[in-house]
């Protein structure tokens, strides 16, 4: 094989091997927003267990607020995309404030209710997009 014939292949598994790395679940996964956004549904999670402990259908729920939990990220990141370019600067702090005083405690339990579903149209989005990227 000629000297540029082996470069392309080298080349070609290059790209092969970086083509994991820029899918943006695998980045998202990877950084400290995840495991940032993870804690902060755990903690959710056990302010929930702690709330309904004593119900007779506690077993179903908590199988729910786990499964919650794990897509509580992916939600989060998706709703913050899809929300802050479309809003400005200050009514996004507004909204994403963690303090009381704004609408950020109802946005998070909101987002917390819905993370199943918002989690699952994030991953399957950007699934999608990657495929997609990657028949091109």
């Amino acid at each position: 094989m000629s000297k540029s014939g082996s470069r392309y292949l080298q080349k070609q598994k290059a790209q092969k091997k970086n083509r994991w790395r820029q899918n943006p679940l695998i980045l998202f996964i990877r950084s400290l927003d995840f495991l940032g956004k993870l804690a902060l549904g755990a903690l959710l999670l056990g302010i929930a267990i702690f709330n309904i402990y004593h119900y007779d259908g506690f077993t179903p729920l908590l199988f729910i607020a786990a499964l919650s939990i794990v897509f509580f990220p992916f939600a989060k990141r998706g709703t913050d995309d899809v929300i802050q370019p479309r809003v400005s600067e200050r009514v996004f702090e507004m909204i994403d404030d963690r303090g009381f005083r704004g609408l950020g405690p109802l946005y998070l339990f909101t987002v917390l209710a819905l993370s199943i579903p918002l989690g699952l149209i994030y991953m399957a989005y950007h699934y999608w997009q990657y495929r997609k990227a990657g028949r091109e």
